[in-house]
């Protein structure tokens, strides 16, 4: 596994995107992506290791009850999960199921990794993690859509 992004919940994508360019210098390398699985925008930004290290995808809800509306009622600003490219999604959760985790939705395609596998899993001290599954001949610097 190799960490993809660390995404973090917000309330308001523009607010938070001015917040951390002045704070923090982080520029965004996607357009707003709409994920209508959720109900929420996201957009990653460089932290400085440019497309080829871990990212800060900010997430936002675009609807009333988003799946991230709850944690952001105590959570504002931090920490939703931790994202890993993986090379065998099945082969790497199964692996995490082992360790404790439960799995918290299907494999599905993700909107913000060009429509890779991607699925869910939370731990027992409610962490969550999402795998997405590096298609074959994908450069790691080139994944998002």
């Amino acid at each position: 596994m190799k960490l993809d992004h660390i995404g973090i919940a917000v309330k308001n994508l523009s607010q938070a995107r001015k917040y951390f360019k002045k704070t923090y210098n982080f520029k965004p390398i996607s357009k707003i992506i709409n994920e209508p699985a959720h109900g929420v925008n996201v957009q990653f930004f460089d932290i400085g290791y440019g497309q080829f290290g871990p990212l800060i995808e900010l997430i936002s809800p675009n609807i009333k009850n988003s799946k991230i509306s709850n944690f952001l009622k105590e959570n504002e600003g931090q920490v939703h999960h931790l994202a890993y490219y993986v090379d065998d999604i099945i082969k790497e959760s199964l692996g995490l199921k082992k360790r404790g985790m439960l799995a918290i939705s299907d494999i599905v395609p993700g909107a913000g990794h060009k429509k890779t596998r991607t699925m869910w899993l939370i731990s027992e001290k409610k962490e969550l993690i999402e795998l997405i599954e590096q298609k074959k001949n994908t450069k790691f610097h080139n994944r998002l859509t």
